[in-house]
């Protein structure tokens, strides 16, 4: 097609047939992949070449399948892990994504953890979203940090303002009819 070499891929599935490995030309990039039962959510992969694998695991809300959290660890040699990142994602009641917090390394510090928080009208849509300068706090609106994006709604649901902050495009507020 198009001119391009072509490849093999070979894929491997378990007893419910999931794909649980992929190879491409005789090169396995998904070494094994496990799900939940009886659902069949990805809970964890692994890729790469054995003793440096990548291994991604999720944990769910049992009642809502909501992905809670998701952590990439680092294979170091044989036996151990590394961690590279620790995701961690909070809900309200409706199912709005409140915050996400993102913890770095092993041993995460207010400096290598980035939280996004989000804020919503009555009709579930965004109106803010902003990154805490406190690891996994979103604090209260009035302590809102000047990476803040919000929107004015009028009671139709059209947007009629958007505002970026002061440190992105000078603090403009933009107009929409």
């Amino acid at each position: 097609m198009a001119g391009l070499p072509q490849e093999r891929m070979s894929l491997g599935y378990n007893g419910l047939d999931q794909v649980n490995t992929m190879a491409v030309a005789g090169k396995t990039f998904v070494a094994k992949t496990e799900y939940t039962t009886p659902l069949g959510d990805v809970l964890r992969t692994r890729v790469g070449p054995a003793g440096k694998q990548l291994i991604t695991s999720r944990e769910f809300d049992e009642q809502t399948r909501r992905p809670l959290r998701t952590v990439h660890d680092q294979e170091v040699g044989e036996t151990s892990t590394a961690r590279i990142s620790d995701v961690r994602t909070a809900y309200d009641q409706s199912g709005n994504i409140l915050k996400i917090t993102d913890a770095q390394g092993a041993n995460p510090t207010a400096a290598t953890t980035d939280t996004q928080c989000f804020a919503y009208d009555y009709l579930r849509r965004m109106t803010d979203a902003w990154t805490s300068a406190k690891a996994d706090d979103c604090g209260a609106p009035a302590a809102r940090e000047p990476s803040r994006r919000s929107a004015a709604r009028i009671r139709t649901g059209r947007r009629t303002r958007s505002t970026l902050p002061a440190t992105a495009r000078r603090g403009q507020a933009r107009r929409h009819r």
